[in-house]
């Protein structure tokens, strides 16, 4: 079984964790790690990081670190 633990331990080499929202999960850098990011207006939030699934089992690991990549990569793009 998927958990939010597992997912973060395999995310945590590109310097982001998953977090649990209302019907949504998103990413969040570890240990102030923006270098990658776009910046939000005056929050430090990272633009696009959402990802709209219910639960955590809808994707594969293989999944949630796919779309990481892909979010990482469209952050480094808009810079």
């Amino acid at each position: 079984m998927l958990t939010l633990k597992k997912i973060n331990k395999a995310i945590a080499c590109y310097g982001y964790k998953l977090v649990k929202g209302k019907g949504y999960f998103y990413f969040v850098p570890l240990n102030d790690n923006f270098e990658c990011l776009t910046l939000g207006q005056d929050n430090y939030e990272p633009q696009s990081n959402s990802v709209y699934v219910y639960r955590l089992n809808h994707l594969t690991l293989e999944s949630w670190i796919s779309e990481l990549k892909i979010k990482i990569k469209n952050l480094k793009v808009d810079q």
